[in-house]
């Protein structure tokens, strides 16, 4: 069992050496790596991440299994593409943010099939994680260091 903080910072992955086999959960995608949450709190998500590519990259592994999408061979590639996608949201930390929203109302709709504009805002104010993504980027186009997203979603 490995500490995976960057996506949530009580992650975990279970490696099997003998197998040569990591379950990634979602610290580590074909083609990136799941939300990191902990940036929208203020806290370190973005270093916890990339320590945890790093603690990847030394793993002797031929299969990994993913939280999300198919077990995936080529762990070179998949750690290049995560790399760079870390440094792209890292260099705006506001790209975090939105990605955030977008991920979380995508899984909400696939949950609920549909939600009226409003709904979307009442949940984006009751959901810790999306309440700080919006904030953040109410922040952000206001140039305030806090902000209304609910004003800036209208």
């Amino acid at each position: 069992m490995l500490g995976a903080p960057g996506h949530d910072p009580h992650s975990l992955m279970l490696h099997c050496p003998e197998m040569r086999v990591l379950i990634s959960a979602d610290a580590l995608w074909e083609k990136g790596f799941g939300v990191i949450f902990p940036e929208l709190e203020g806290e370190n998500g973005f270093a916890e991440e990339r320590a945890v590519l790093d603690l990847i990259s030394r793993l002797d592994v031929d299969v990994v299994i993913p939280g999300h999408g198919a077990p995936f061979t080529d762990i070179a590639r998949a750690l290049d593409t995560a790399y760079s996608r870390l440094d792209y949201l890292r260099a705006d930390p506001a790209r975090n943010a939105k990605n955030t929203l977008k991920v979380l109302i995508v899984f909400k709709l696939m949950e609920v099939r549909a939600m009226t504009f409003d709904e979307i805002l009442s949940m984006t104010e009751h959901a810790r994680s999306m309440r700080a993504a919006a904030d953040a980027l109410a922040a952000r186009s206001s140039g305030r260091s806090s902000g209304s997203w609910r004003a800036a979603a209208r």
